[in-house]
């Protein structure tokens, strides 16, 4: 079998040097010192890898990412930074990058991660023949929607029904049965269909078909095709959105989460890029590939799962969590759409988790004089660190919500606006747990 070619980037010399060191009694490696050069080495060799730093001068890593996977989605992108900023790594990783290695690395480590990519992508190898004529488990896959670490998301009909409605097939891009990874790969795949196929509610996403394409022996999930875009695409958007409008996607969403957790799942994964808006606003709830049904023991104790920049504090310490460990992560989401910016910052995943855990978030109405002080109130109890000072179910945050769509929080009605929340006998009830103590 012929060595694949991986290229490192990197503008110090003497960290490709050592990376070449590493790498080249397995691979064959060729080296660029910037973004420019890299991509033309993408464009006119058989490259298979990409390794390349996360801070360069001119084009970043950052830049080299979104311009590879532009061209060619399938072609595994490493991350490598010395300064590992968790929301940096999180956004790499929704861009399309495959994985990101922290510094100092050791060969062995470095290794792992590589083959591991490597792994992760042998599924979409199968599909180098022209979309238009792939067919999969009598499906015709029309387009590529989108890559994730798990899997490939095509746009597909049915083969023999060109006046069906167009679906979305997702297919695992790990083979299963190559070690633990590629078995744990397919449990959690096929945990997703499983999870999603008896759900049927209007902010879910619908699971219509699922199983092993007999002849190519890929796993797949059928699920309905989604128009529209991602609510992390929307939070990007320069387009300014009315407070109402923000808050009728979390309204929807938590909805969504009631509908999950009365069917005994934690999705464990709330975040932006799995939540999905049409320009109608309407919400779906989608992903629920690392979701855990209450009597589930696929999760191990110890194992990581989950985004870290919308863990909960619970999340942090184990991977057993309940429905309030969503609630939070949709605190984190809601935080992040009402105020352009997450909740926390920090250089390493080890102080930023110990900050979800320990320090206070700062206060909304200090980053913006207008937020509304009810809804500064229903994030704070959102995203409370005890998990029973939380809300307690997705309803009983949905009922807040819709007591603050019904009010005019416009400035001409604010004293209305106070005596109406003040002679609630809930809101009473919720002022206990809004203290000083939740913001910085």
């Amino acid at each position: 079998m012929l060595a694949r070619t991986v290229l490192i980037v990197d503008d110090e010399a003497s960290m490709r040097a050592c990376l070449r060191e590493m790498l080249k009694s397995h691979y064959n490696v060729l080296e660029a010192g910037d973004g420019r050069h890299a991509l033309e080495l993408v464009k006119n060799d058989n490259i298979d890898m990409v390794i390349t730093d996360m801070i360069m001068p001119g084009v970043s890593g950052r830049d080299l990412l979104t311009a590879i996977k532009k061209d060619d989605v399938r072609l595994p992108v490493i991350i490598v930074t010395g300064n590992p900023d968790v929301t940096a790594a999180v956004d790499c990783i929704k861009l399309g990058a495959d994985d990101y290695i922290t510094k100092p690395y050791t060969m062995e480590s470095i290794i792992t991660v590589i083959e591991t990519a490597f792994k992760r992508t042998s599924f979409s190898d199968t599909m180098d023949c022209p979309i238009p004529c792939r067919t999969l488990a009598g499906y015709r896959l029309l387009s590529l929607l989108g890559k994730g670490n798990i899997g490939t998301v095509y746009l597909a009909q049915k083969e023999d029904d060109k006046n069906s409605e167009m679906c979305a097939i997702k297919i695992l891009n790990t083979a299963p049965g190559e070690g633990d990874y590629g078995r744990d790969t397919l449990e959690r795949f096929v945990r997703e269909a499983e999870v999603m196929v008896d759900i049927d509610h209007p902010n879910i996403v619908k699971i219509s078909d699922y199983g092993v394409a007999d002849e190519e022996q890929i796993p797949y999930i059928v699920m309905e095709y989604l128009d529209g875009h991602f609510l992390d695409t929307v939070i990007a958007s320069p387009k300014q959105m009315h407070y109402r409008e923000k808050v009728q996607i979390i309204r929807q969403t938590a909805i969504a989460l009631d509908a999950v957790h009365a069917a005994g799942i934690t999705h464990r994964d709330v975040k932006p890029s799995n939540i999905h808006v049409d320009q109608d606003l309407h919400v779906t709830l989608t992903d629920f590939g690392i979701a855990r049904k209450s009597d589930s023991m696929l999760t191990h104790d110890g194992l990581f799962v989950g985004t870290p920049a919308y863990m909960s504090p619970e999340g942090c310490a184990s991977p057993k969590v309940d429905g309030r460990s969503d609630i939070y992560s949709l605190g984190v989401v809601a935080f992040e759409l009402f105020l352009g910016m997450l909740p926390f910052y920090d250089n390493s995943l080890f102080e930023f988790m110990h900050m979800v855990q320990h320090s206070r978030p700062p206060e909304p109405k200090k980053l913006d004089p207008d937020f509304p002080d009810f809804l500064q109130d229903i994030l704070a109890r959102m995203m409370k660190k005890d998990p029973d000072s939380r809300y307690q179910t997705a309803r009983e945050l949905e009922e807040d919500l819709d007591l603050f769509l019904n009010i005019d929080t416009s400035t001409a009605a604010t004293t209305h606006y106070n005596k109406k929340i003040g002679t609630s006998s809930l809101i009473k009830k919720l002022k206990f747990h809004f203290l000083e103590t939740d913001w910085c």
